[in-house]
């Protein structure tokens, strides 16, 4: 039996939500069978009450699902992006109470070819360095994200970073502030690549985002590849009729 803290500031139903809140996020997968309101009860020594207002916080974040005569079953939610504000993928996770961890695929120094040249400003082939992680929520794949920069801007990235948080890590090691990008979102069809990286069948469905970050000087610092999931990501975009938003429509 786990015990919780009696005696504290925090109500057990605080207290036995962020338990189950991590069993949640580490150890079951979307549509598995979650605890019995009997076993929690057993598992933390807690009334039947309190574990039914813990299990109905989680079910009103859309974490939990009660089936009627079958049990208690975590949901397929999808990560609900904000595209109007700027933060990373970890504050992202952070801000929604789940912990992501980000696994690197490579880091190496590249040319830059004709495409990356015109985004980035630079000549032909200028040496940049290329980052390739994979982003996962509780073992899940649920993006790749892929971050290229000029050699003078970071240098040694490559051999530096190590896997955290891109956006902090650039705070604390370049002093950059990532403080505005620019961002194009397109639907596309995983190749066999990415859809190996991200534990899908080719040619599922997909989002990709192109962006250009820039830092406290306006100065461009990356460029970004990031491709999400279709069945774990959505993106959401908030309106005010007092204020402008900019919207672009390119192609047919």
């Amino acid at each position: 039996m786990k015990k919780l803290e009696r005696e504290g500031p925090l109500t057990l139903t605080y207290q036995l939500t962020e338990e189950l809140r991590k069993l949640v996020m580490t150890q079951y997968k979307p549509g598995d069978l979650f605890l019995s309101d009997k076993e929690i009860v057993e598992k933390y020594g807690v009334s039947v009450i309190t574990v039914r207002n813990a299990v109905e916080n989680l079910v009103s974040e859309d974490l939990l699902v009660r089936k009627r005569g079958k049990g208690t079953f975590l949901t397929d939610k999808k990560i609900s992006n904000n595209i109007t504000v700027l933060q990373s993928g970890t504050e992202l996770f952070k801000a929604m109470g789940i912990e992501s961890t980000i696994e690197l695929i490579s880091a190496e120094q590249i040319k830059a070819d004709h495409l990356l040249s015109k985004r980035f400003e630079v000549p032909f082939k200028t040496e940049l360095y290329k980052l390739v992680r994979v982003r996962k929520i509780a073992g899940i794949p649920y993006s790749i994200e892929t971050n290229y920069f000029t050699t003078e801007t970071c240098r040694d990235i490559i051999h530096l970073y190590q896997g955290n948080s891109l956006y902090a890590f650039l705070k604390d090691t370049y002093d950059i502030c990532v403080l505005k990008s620019h961002e194009t979102y397109n639907a596309v069809l995983l190749d066999e690549e990415h859809a190996k990286l991200l534990d899908q069948k080719k040619k599922s469905p997909a989002f990709r985002m192109e962006g250009r970050v820039y830092d406290q000087y306006d100065r461009l610092i990356s460029l970004e590849e990031s491709i999400y999931r279709a069945d774990k990501y959505e993106i959401v975009v908030d309106t005010d009729a007092g204020q402008h938003r900019a919207t672009y429509v390119i192609g047919e």
